[in-house]
């Protein structure tokens, strides 16, 4: 619960992040402007780690977005988002079949995010980072290459499939049971 509400705590923060930045002002007075001054500095101007090909800011985004994707494999394949449904009472086929859908469809998406992320590191590694690509963008150099019309195919597919396992994971999700008074 605690994570839940730190979460909540910086979307909303960011939602109203000109309310929030006039608080820490105020709160932290010259210090808050000194830290907002060094981050600015330091994503215009500031080379954070030399020994990195290319940008390495860049290049650590892209690193993060592959690992990001790497991690949502290993949930898929491990079957970890099954954590937040309770499927109990549902049948047995309805059960296996949402339980291809995560796998699928988890795994999926973790190689999109992977794919983002290999060409992010790639226009780092480039010194361009106007072809650092976002999901789109991947997915088509994707179909451009030799074998891409039928990776696309089965990558689309999985995406459907997260979609379906979304559906399923609204319907059956604990946390929104038990707000409902529906859990057992």
């Amino acid at each position: 619960k605690a994570h839940a509400a730190m979460f909540t705590t910086v979307i909303y923060s960011f939602l109203a992040l000109d309310q929030s930045i006039a608080m820490l002002a105020a709160q932290y007075g010259w210090w808050f402007s000194a830290v907002l001054a060094a981050v600015i500095f330091a994503e215009t101007g500031l080379v954070i780690f030399p020994f990195l090909p290319g940008d390495s800011v860049l290049f650590l985004a892209g690193a993060v977005i592959v690992v990001i994707g790497l991690v949502f494999v290993y949930q898929g394949v491990r079957k970890k988002f099954q954590r937040g449904l309770d499927l109990s009472g549902v049948p047995q086929r309805v059960r296996r079949t949402v339980e291809t859908l995560g796998v699928v469809g988890t795994a999926a998406r973790g190689l999109a995010f992977a794919l983002a992320g290999v060409f992010t590191i790639q226009a780092a590694i480039n010194y361009n980072p106007d072809k650092a690509r976002g999901l789109d963008e991947a997915l088509r150099s994707l179909r451009d290459t030799a074998a891409g019309p039928s990776l696309l195919v089965i990558e689309a597919l999985g995406l459907i499939a997260f979609g379906l396992y979304g559906c399923a994971e609204v319907r059956w999700h604990k946390r929104a049971l038990t707000a409902h008074g529906l859990a057992p």
